[in-house]
């Protein structure tokens, strides 16, 4: 199918998609958390916020605001544990800051 194109080809390592565990400590502590804080009715709102405020955000082409990276699945580990030190840092500066504890700090 591509014979007599041009092609590119890209050579990268593969990326480590967020785990299981960084989304459920996600669920369970700082999203509820900032939640309540903030007084987001829905944790899909509140999600959809904390993503834009940290990946940044772009327009759709009906003229809407999205974040660049739209769903917390499409993080890698590496992205996700940032992700989770901002939300940390994100809730600590809060005009009536939110402790968030860390993942280890956490029982299971």
């Amino acid at each position: 199918m591509l014979a007599g194109r041009e092609v590119e080809v890209v050579i990268r390592r593969k990326q480590d998609m967020r785990s299981l565990d960084q989304n459920a400590y996600w669920h369970a502590v700082p999203f509820p958390l900032l939640q309540e804080a903030l007084g987001y009715d829905s944790v899909e709102e509140l999600k959809f916020d904390l993503m834009g405020e940290k990946w940044g955000w772009t327009e759709t082409k009906a003229g809407h605001r999205a974040p660049m990276k739209l769903h917390t699945s499409l993080l890698t580990k590496a992205e996700g544990a940032e992700f989770t030190d901002w939300l940390v840092r994100f809730g600590a500066t809060l005009p009536s800051p939110v402790w968030i504890p860390l993942p280890d700090e956490v029982a299971a």
